[in-house]
């Protein structure tokens, strides 16, 4: 019996990546990247520019997945949120992939960000009806909207995690960590973390108990970036160095410093899901603890060299 096919269209993304390997021994997984020479154990992936509309269509009328998981830009937590994307671009090819899953009757799950939330209340659930203050926040709304009117499922999170490109703010966090230089985190910035191996586990439940509509799946605990980092070093067993206050200062650092001092609030209560799961939510300590064993384990290794260059073949002399 032919074991069902999950396409993840992003795989390259750290959200797309850790859903990838983390599926893999359950079904077949093939990854639509937009860089080339993708290669993830176990995964089947093809290369098609992000905004090719028409091949986008054409490869999951191919395919014909049972699932297709989207990790767009809008994946991206609050903490590494990059403004750099039009969101009428990405409703438009949200809209391309759904209609493409109706004609083979499949069904879409979409990763977004908390930085739908961003604003001063705590614990923000699913119906709070806040009105967006920023562009991120707006952005993200639109791609909800868009994907729960076409009877998606969206998982709303905050993840953090290894990734291909290995630029996430987790991550240069511990590599300042283990190099013993200084670490920039706000101690004003909250969310609600999950290691994203973990949040894939969740979303493979989500997908088997076939949930429909927008839910919040991220960690149980809130935690500014600043806490996190105190955690990550303890359990890494190093110093924690933190950025200098020095008033001599140049300009650009005190920028920097004022930036990191801004208060963000994105936590998210993800009581809904865990219902509907009757699964636990990580702990932040815990998925922390994995993430620095994912360090040496060679989980790591597998998603950081899924970017890396073949080497080439010496000449004959």
């Amino acid at each position: 019996m032919a074991r069902d096919k999950a396409m993840i269209i992003g795989v390259d993304t750290l959200a797309g990546a850790n859903i990838a390997l983390t599926w893999a021994n359950r079904c077949e997984v093939v990854g639509l990247a937009s860089r080339r020479r993708f290669t993830l154990d176990n995964c089947r992936a093809i290369t098609a520019a992000a905004d090719d509309r028409l091949a986008l269509a054409d490869i999951i009328d191919a395919e014909a997945p049972q699932t297709i998981v989207v990790c767009g830009p809008t994946s991206r937590s609050a903490w590494d949120w990059s403004h750099d994307f039009e969101a009428g671009s990405e409703s438009e090819r949200l809209g391309i992939i759904c209609r493409a899953a109706n004609r083979c009757g499949r069904r879409v799950i979409v990763v977004t960000s908390d930085a739908a939330c961003s604003g001063p209340f705590l614990f923000n659930r699913e119906n709070d009806d806040h009105p967006p203050v920023d562009g991120a926040a707006l952005a993200i709304r639109e791609i909800e909207t868009a994907a729960t009117e076409s009877r998606c499922f969206v998982a709303r999170t905050h993840l953090f995690g290894w990734s291909p490109t290995a630029d996430s703010l987790i991550e240069q966090m511990w590599t300042a960590i283990v190099e013993g230089r200084p670490v920039h985190a706000s101690g004003a910035r909250y969310a609600t973390p999950v290691l994203a191996s973990d949040f894939a586990e969740l979303l493979w439940k989500a997908k088997a108990c076939n949930l429909c509509g927008l839910y919040n799946l991220a960690g149980a605990e809130r935690a500014s970036m600043w806490h996190f980092a105190a955690e990550l070093s303890g359990l890494a067993g190093e110093v924690l160095r933190v950025m200098s206050l020095d008033s001599a200062l140049a300009a650009p650092e005190f920028q920097l410093k004022n930036e990191f001092r801004l208060g963000q609030e994105t936590s998210l209560d993800s009581r809904v899901v865990q219902r509907a799961l009757q699964s636990p939510l990580p702990r932040l300590q815990d998925g922390i603890a994995r993430f620095v064993e994912q360090a040496a384990s060679g989980y790591r290794d597998r998603i950081t060299a899924a970017l890396a260059l073949p080497a080439l073949a010496a000449s004959a002399a």
